[in-house]
């Protein structure tokens, strides 16, 4: 359905979007090949860096050893956990979100180390040389599964794998049930939302002056 563009500060004057076709902001360059995405930009001098992620969903990291990565060809450093200084932790409910993993891995996309070399292919060979010890533990893959009396512990210093209860309590059940002709009951699930990127996840960072 075609849209309209929204003027700005359209918003702000209680405009309702809701149900109205909006267009993004950015979809006309996105259409017409304009969009600038961070591989599109080039700086003089800037590096290219490579995650080492975890091997298991579930472990306890024992040791992490970049020596053999510093020495690979166009490295220029290694960043650890070890590197952060002062706080590790950031999260929105609770702080349970590390930028590097530092004493257990709980996914498989938990970063341990970071590369930065002279060339993204340097960068993904000198990925390969940080050798990372492990104790791996079991894991959990259901939520079901992981709120059972017993179920390996993801956080060591809580009494369960439940992050925040919430309660929602909205309307008459009863009332409903009682003027409703039909009643189904039954478990639905929904596959991963695939958004289809037109490009992964990146990021171009520099330092200036100011």
């Amino acid at each position: 359905m075609p849209g309209r563009i929204l003027e700005p500060g359209t918003l702000q004057k209680g405009y309702a979007s809701v149900s109205k076709s909006v267009i993004r902001p950015d979809a006309e360059d996105k259409a017409k090949g304009k969009a600038v995405y961070a591989d599109d930009q080039h700086f003089p001098g800037a590096l290219f860096a490579r995650q080492v992620y975890s091997k298991y969903p579930h472990a306890v990291i024992k040791s992490v050893d970049v020596s053999r990565a510093l020495k690979m060809p166009g490295v220029k450093g290694v960043i650890t956990a070890d590197d952060i200084p002062g706080k590790r932790e950031f999260g929105n409910v609770i702080e349970d979100q590390r930028p590097l993993a530092y004493d257990k891995v709980r996914f498989l996309g938990d970063v341990l180390a970071v590369v930065a070399a002279k060339t993204r292919r340097q960068a993904l060979a000198a990925a390969d040389k940080v050798r990372v010890e492990y104790e791996e533990l079991p894991a959990v893959f259901d939520p079901r599964e992981a709120m059972k009396e017993g179920a390996p512990l993801l956080y060591r210093e809580r009494e369960n794998n439940i992050q925040v209860p919430h309660k929602i309590r909205r309307g008459d059940t009863d009332k409903g049930f009682s003027d409703s002709d039909i009643i189904i009951e039954g478990e639905f699930s929904t596959p991963f939302v695939e958004h289809s990127y037109m490009e992964p996840e990146s990021a171009l960072a520099f330092t200036d002056s100011s």
